[in-house]
């Protein structure tokens, strides 16, 4: 697959990386302390670190979500993810969290290799072509057809 596909569709060198995260925080904690929490999370774990999370959650039914680089084409690495475990085990308000191990960020936790692609791309041309070709065999018999009937 040329450079140019493999940028557009990350693969290969162009995979982003990142992991996700579930946490369960500790029960009774009020809305507000939450709120600080989540703040505190984003501005000390995750933007000092050039890091992005999307997620979210509740004190109640727990708190999850995936951590990325803010920047296009980088991926996680594990200081980033030690940056993270260290500050949740720091917490008063964290009962229990785990962090996955890296996820593919564009194609999810499956293995996605390039051969698998580009065959999978090389069918659907096969299978486009195969269609032209049908189409005009059957305008060819057409043809032949009202020309005998002529």
């Amino acid at each position: 697959m040329r450079k140019r596909l493999r940028k557009k569709k990350h693969l290969g060198e162009f995979r982003q990386y990142g992991f996700s995260l579930d946490c369960r925080l500790r029960p009774g904690i009020s809305d507000s302390v939450f709120e600080r929490f989540i703040d505190d999370f984003i501005s000390q774990a995750i933007e000092a670190h050039e890091l992005v999370f999307g997620g979210g959650g509740s004190p109640g039914r727990g708190w999850s979500g995936f951590i990325c680089r803010g920047h296009r084409y980088e991926s996680t690495t594990e200081a980033d993810k030690t940056a993270v475990e260290n500050w949740l085990r720091g917490r008063s308000e964290v009962e229990s969290f785990r962090l996955s191990d890296f996820i593919d960020a564009w194609h999810g936790p499956d293995t996605f290799d390039e051969k698998t692609a580009e065959r999978k791309l090389l069918q659907k041309q096969l299978e486009m072509e195969s269609r032209r070709v049908q189409k005009n065999s059957r305008e060819v018999l057409e043809e032949f057809e009202q020309l005998e009937d002529s």
